[in-house]
């Protein structure tokens, strides 16, 4: 297991592909950097959160399960249509894991401590939602993703989450 989930989750958000995320969102590097250190510990701290709550960790299970494929083509999604794609599809995931308060919620903290606009920080979050989820089923591994393995690396990061997100 990894010793940091949240480094583990910004090793694999190179210069390169914070680049592309920038490029798509049309935002510069720093406010997409800026954007990506606040959201990826974000969403983990709700997907942690999701885990504690009654049938949130098989719900989060059965989403890891299907993020798997996502991550090796990330990069070439970056651009034209298929970003949208990716966008609304975590989104929509999002949503569908957390519910459109939580959600909303979740931009508008996004909005509070980058300064990205609504619609901008809303993108960022569905684009990361399925890289955050399926690096933690890539952490556990494909086959060991369950409720046991999956609330257990939570619970193990929990510091490293609390100390990534902003004061």
């Amino acid at each position: 297991m990894a010793t940091n989930l949240v480094s583990y989750e910004m090793q694999f958000l190179t210069p390169d592909m914070i680049g592309r995320i920038a490029a798509a969102l049309g935002l510069n590097r720093g406010d997409a950097q800026s954007g990506v250190s606040v959201a990826v510990p974000a969403l983990l701290a709700a997907s942690s959160g999701l885990a504690d709550k009654p049938g949130g960790a098989q719900s989060l299970v059965n989403t890891i399960k299907q993020q798997s494929g996502m991550l090796d083509n990330f990069a070439s999604m970056m651009g034209g249509r298929q970003q949208l794609i990716v966008i609304e599809r975590g989104s929509s995931l999002l949503t569908s894991l957390l519910g459109s308060h939580d959600q909303a919620a979740l931009t508008g903290a996004l909005v509070r401590f980058t300064g990205l606009g609504q619609n901008k920080a809303g993108s960022l979050l569905g684009m990361l939602t399925p890289v955050v989820l399926g690096l933690i089923g890539r952490q556990i591994g494909a086959r060991g993703v369950d409720v046991g393995s999956l609330t257990s690396l939570l619970a193990s990061q929990q510091e490293h989450i609390a100390q990534a997100l902003p004061a």
